[in-house]
């Protein structure tokens, strides 16, 4: 992170802890050539190669509360009930969150708006959020998170993205995220040889070794900051504004080091849900200390669609 980022932290009258990445970037005692067509190290490769690079998971604030989330077990169920009495009276626990405790829009997406920020009446993918807690230790959180009492009844997932344009819909639109017709030439003519044939492809995920990671800074006017590895901090503010019912300039999204980004930081898990999960019980509570997110290298589905070879993409539960 730059040392902008930590003068703009200060502004919150909170105390971030991050390195200074100030100093040569190539090796002690070469002095890096200047001017045009110069081949110059990166700023961060000292820090990146000594392990003192700040990332979000590393982010440090006075008065710290620790964020957990519970997601579902189930790919596809319905949620019969809540229960989060025993998480609340767990000492250490300072504020737990369902999706009844959103103050803004329930739902967020970049380009199609149909992912919750907590599940309340039906579960579409694995691993999605039911409700997040904030506590005064890692550890408390996550045996919070655990001892949150949820009701399924489990369905039947859809696996199969052919069959999902004929199956139960998923959300209200149903489950076609858009038709793209491509055509070009006469559709008529046969050619010398036709291929057919079924194809099957695997799901790649770039997987980077940086946990996705959040730290929520409560701001004395009621807005907040964001410190998350983030690579479209300015749609980021937007959605996490419009989740909290904020405005977005009362939303702040300062982007620490991003630990790998080929694709799926722009995905809204690596961000917004940082931002509008395991950040809720800081912004909405009556805490005023910051909350972060435990770092975690388990991923999961969460956008519930795939796509087929043909130019439809139905979503599935996965």
């Amino acid at each position: 992170m730059s040392n902008d980022a930590a003068t703009a932290a200060g502004a919150t009258h909170t105390a971030i802890s991050i390195p200074s990445l100030d100093g040569p970037g190539g090796l002690e005692g070469e002095q890096p050539l200047l001017g045009l067509g110069a081949s110059l190290p990166p700023a961060d490769s000292r820090a990146k190669t000594e392990g003192t690079f700040p990332y979000a998971a590393d982010l440090w604030a006075e008065g710290l509360l620790w964020a957990a989330v519970l997601r579902s077990p189930h790919p596809h169920a319905r949620i019969l009930s809540i229960d989060t009495s025993a998480a609340a009276e767990m000492p250490g626990v300072r504020a737990v969150v369902t999706h009844e405790d959103v103050p803004g829009e329930s739902a967020y997406g970049r380009r199609v708006v149909d992912r919750p920020v907590f599940a309340s009446d039906l579960v579409r993918h694995h691993g999605e959020p039911i409700a997040a807690v904030a506590a005064d230790h890692p550890d408390t959180a996550r045996l919070a998170a655990a001892a949150i009492a949820v009701e399924y009844e489990v369905l039947e997932p859809v696996t199969d993205p052919e069959k999902a344009f004929a199956a139960e819909p998923l959300h209200p639109d149903g489950n076609l995220i858009r038709h793209i017709p491509l055509r070009y030439g006469d559709p008529e003519i046969v050619g010398e040889v036709v291929v057919e044939g079924l194809y099957r492809i695997g799901r790649q995920d770039p997987a980077p070794i940086g946990a996705e990671a959040g730290l929520a800074v409560p701001r004395p006017d009621g807005g907040v900051e964001i410190y998350t590895a983030s690579t479209d901090p300015h749609t980021d503010r937007d959605l996490a504004a419009a989740c909290f019912g904020l405005e977005p300039d009362r939303v702040k999204v300062v982007v620490t080091g991003v630990p790998g980004a080929t694709g799926d930081r722009e995905d809204p898990d690596s961000s917004s849900r940082s931002a509008c999960s395991p950040c809720a019980p800081a912004a909405r509570s009556n805490w005023p200390p910051p909350a972060r997110s435990p770092s975690s290298a388990t991923r999961t589905a969460t956008r519930p669609c795939s796509a087929t070879a043909t130019t439809r993409t139905p979503r599935a539960a996965w």
